[in-house]
């Protein structure tokens, strides 16, 4: 089943750094799901062709059996595509986020470290104690502050993975928007063959 209600439950509306921890569960809940509905489809199809037996009238059904079948197979597939660029994407967009972020503190600590080693030879050059403290603080502070506006800037992960949220979605509604109308305009054709005989 890829109906708009369901389908949404099984996408996060939002990253939360954990979409890919449940990524079997989710899958297997989605294969149970197209399970259950081709079960119900044929079911379906097995109580028109008892209705409808001329024929004309098979023949009609044989037609939008087949319609529908395509439909749902074009549906899934796209489906299952928009889920894997969605997760392929994210993936980037996470790695790339904890590579600057190793980068950011990789450069706190060496910072950290030139300060220490800036004040320990201060001390052995025979310099002013409370000069040499001072120096050492106000390293220590440009490089947390640093630290703290790389982290920040950080910050454009969000946007990214909202974009990439509304790029997906946008997609998976075009998708049963897609299946919708050939649904609809199957059902049409086959209603209007149907009366006709």
């Amino acid at each position: 089943q890829d109906s708009n209600g369901r389908m949404g439950k099984m996408h996060d509306s939002r990253y939360k750094g954990k979409e890919f921890g449940n990524v079997p569960s989710k899958d297997n809940k989605l294969g149970k799901l197209r399970g259950e509905a081709d079960s119900k489809r044929s079911a379906h199809f097995d109580e028109l062709a008892k209705k409808y037996t001329s024929e004309s009238q098979k023949q009609a059904l044989e037609t939008y059996r087949a319609t529908i079948l395509k439909a749902v197979q074009d549906r899934r597939d796209a489906v299952d595509k928009i889920r894997q660029d969605f997760r392929t994407k994210l993936i980037a967009i996470s790695s790339d986020h904890q590579t600057k972020l190793q980068d950011a503190e990789n450069e706190l600590l060496t910072s950290v470290e030139s300060a220490i080693n800036t004040a320990s030879d201060s001390c052995k050059s025979g310099a002013d104690v409370a000069s040499i403290k001072t120096q050492f603080d106000q390293d220590i502070l440009i490089a947390k502050t640093k630290f703290i506006e790389s982290k920040n800037n950080l910050s454009v992960s969000d946007s990214s993975v909202s974009a990439l949220v509304v790029e997906r979605d946008n997609a998976l509604s075009q998708a049963y928007a897609s299946f919708k109308a050939t649904a609809e305009k199957a059902r049409a054709e086959l209603k209007a063959q149907l009366n006709a005989n």
